[in-house]
């Protein structure tokens, strides 16, 4: 959920988790479906929410007291979940950028320009909000 929320992936469902069953029992599957669906807003996809984060279900109203819902209705504590997102946030800003003038600047295009645009907004935002 975090790390969908700061790369604009308004698409995130719970039909994207999946379980591995293996003899020695059962373990998350590889993730998949991430991407940031809020660059297409300008065509038309929705940018609300497919899962709320501590009821809110549009992304600019989601702040530090949303999470913390959030952690409450996962059965974390919420601290944890402020840890995670600020960590998460702090990790994606050390790497966007070289990403960007390293091994897309080869490609420029006007969706990964609005993908570094918008992930750079949303990690401030939720540093910001949650500070």
């Amino acid at each position: 959920m975090i790390f969908n929320y700061l790369i604009g992936n308004s698409d995130a469902h719970g039909k994207n988790i999946s379980l591995l069953l293996l003899p020695e029992g059962a373990i998350l599957a590889p993730f998949y479906d991430l991407i940031s669906t809020r660059i297409y807003a300008h065509y038309g996809v929705a940018s609300g929410l497919a899962m709320k984060i501590g009821g809110e279900g549009d992304p600019d109203g989601v702040h530090k007291r949303q999470w913390e819902l959030f952690a409450e209705e996962i059965g974390v504590k919420p601290r944890l979940v402020l840890t995670r997102i600020m960590a998460l946030a702090r990790k994606i800003e050390e790497v966007r950028l070289p990403l960007f003038k390293g091994p897309f600047a080869s490609h420029p295009c006007d969706a990964l320009y609005r993908l570094m645009q918008l992930i750079a907004e949303q990690t401030e935002k939720a540093i910001r909000r949650i500070s």
